[in-house]
């Protein structure tokens, strides 16, 4: 074990080189290191995170976005695109599995893109309660607008690694019908 002995606590201006003097003191000598033990399992145990728990957690947080959207437009009627909504719930997948999608590849999505103005953005957040979700989703503001003609799309997708580490992607989007 070592102590930071730098002026410096901020990572990005730290030298991690425990062998340059003067930026780093052994908190043990050789002798005492070897007299204590450690609290580490030996085998680190993985186990899968239940399927049936992130489908209705998927669902829960869509249900409560769809809610909490209603009550941030009190004054106005919020109408939920249901066909876009879908098809952005199939490119959520993808997002997960590359750094980068090619939204040219949904034809469907193209169809929408011709009929309306869209305006929406997927993003991921870890899971941590679904309060934080809704309260990251709000502060974009997408629900904001006086245009009464204006559709919402909302997609959830869930991706569950093992040990309940759930990454959680969102698409919110405006759609404007073109005259």
């Amino acid at each position: 074990m070592w102590a930071n002995i730098q002026g410096y606590e901020k990572p990005s201006r730290l030298s991690l080189d425990v062998s340059v003097g003067g930026h780093w003191q052994a908190l043990f000598t050789s002798k005492e290191a070897a007299k204590i033990s450690t609290n580490q399992q030996s085998v680190l145990h993985y186990y899968p995170t239940d399927p049936t728990v992130i489908t209705k957690l998927q669902e829960r947080i869509s249900f409560l976005l769809k809610k909490s959207f209603v009550q941030w437009r009190s004054r106005h009627v919020t109408r939920w695109n249901n066909p876009c909504s879908q098809i952005l719930q199939k490119m959520l997948p993808m997002f997960e599995e590359s750094s980068s999608v090619d939204y040219d590849q949904f034809s469907e999505l193209s169809e929408f893109r011709r009929r309306y103005k869209m305006n929406g953005f997927p993003f991921n957040v870890p899971y941590t309660c679904i309060a934080d979700i809704i309260s990251k989703v709000k502060s974009t503001e997408i629900y904001v607008t006086e245009n009464e003609e204006t559709e919402f799309a909302l997609a959830v997708y869930i991706h569950s690694y093992p040990n309940d580490i759930i990454s959680v992607w969102l698409f919110v989007a405006t759609l404007k019908q073109l005259y």
